[in-house]
């Protein structure tokens, strides 16, 4: 038996490792990331329609050279709606490290992470996804779904 990596991951390429929504998010002087109110996949609200805001923690990993200026580092969320129809667009450039970071060990990856900020009105109860891309390539494994759903009013 011959072990493979799966297609949808493909190592020393920018990618997207992974992609966490919270609702707060801070970079600590020691270099960890301290995420609050963090890996929920529910949003309860009064009302619809309603505007919403989180954020997605996404970590970005690849190469040095995938990271330098003159390299491709073409970003983009699609969010859909509930019947599968995109109602936002988003897109941007992951950050340039011009050179990795200090004691970084010869011939490892460059991992960072990277904040995108989601505002979108909800029009419907349902299921919205976040897709994310590359380079144009689709990163498997990283979409986030969100249930949107009508919460009773809280009581005293």
């Amino acid at each position: 038996m011959t072990a493979s990596w799966p297609t949808s991951v493909i190592i020393g390429v920018l990618r997207v490792d992974w992609a966490i929504p919270c609702l707060h998010l801070e970079q600590q002087p020691n270099g960890l990331l301290a995420l609050r109110d963090a890996c929920f996949n529910r949003l309860g609200v009064q009302e619809l329609p309603t505007e919403l805001r989180f954020i997605v923690a996404l970590r970005l990993a690849g190469q040095p050279e995938d990271f330098f200026e003159d390299s491709q580092r073409a970003l983009r969320a699609h969010l859909l709606d509930p019947n599968m129809e995109e109602i936002i667009n988003m897109e941007f450039e992951a950050p340039v490290v011009s050179d990795p970071p200090e004691n970084h060990p010869a011939g490892w990856e460059v991992a960072l992470t990277y904040p995108v900020v989601v505002n979108f009105q909800a029009t419907e109860v349902g299921s919205y996804s976040i897709d994310f891309y590359v380079n144009d390539r689709f990163q498997a494994g990283t979409s986030v779904a969100l249930w949107v759903a009508i919460d009773p009013p809280a009581t005293s």
